[in-house]
């Protein structure tokens, strides 16, 4: 694709692009949830699969009970970006937790 703009800087080097589509691909290498039960740090595995909203909710609900001690359940909700609300709600580790060492596990 050709540039068709004036000038490349450092404010506009970046171009990007959206698709939606409606499935979603887990990866083997990409398939964990870290997340908290009360105090005890888990981890749950999501089967590597391509999934729409409604499968990959079930398979979020499946993979959260086999780590924990709690039968989750997950719904999912479709709108621009889909969402999925899990019961009970859990506390989900972020990027930055699992990096800066607050994530003991």
């Amino acid at each position: 694709m050709g540039v068709t703009w004036g000038s490349v800087v450092e404010s506009n080097k970046n171009m990007y692009i959206a698709e939606e589509l409606p499935f979603l691909t887990v990866l083997a290498t990409q398939n964990r949830i870290y997340f908290r039960e009360g105090l005890t740090e888990l981890i749950a595995v999501i089967p590597a699969a391509i999934y729409d909203g409604n499968a990959l909710a079930t398979a979020v609900a499946q993979a959260l009970t086999a780590a924990g001690s709690t039968v989750y359940t997950a719904a999912y909700t479709a709108s621009t970006t889909g969402s999925i609300a899990i019961t009970p709600a859990i506390t989900i580790a972020s990027r930055v937790t699992l990096l800066t060492g607050e994530w003991a596990g």
